[in-house]
């Protein structure tokens, strides 16, 4: 079971196997120009 939390604060549970504990976007940082990744992403 797990317990999920978005960037916007929306809330799901999930029944099953559970995912990743840490995702690392595959992100081109020296191109990159927005001031946070949430909604850019």
């Amino acid at each position: 079971m797990g317990f999920t939390v978005d960037s916007d604060f929306r809330w799901r549970i999930e029944i099953g196997p559970p995912g990743p504990l840490l995702f690392e976007p595959s992100i081109d940082w020296a191109g990159f120009r927005a001031p946070t990744i949430v909604n850019d992403y």
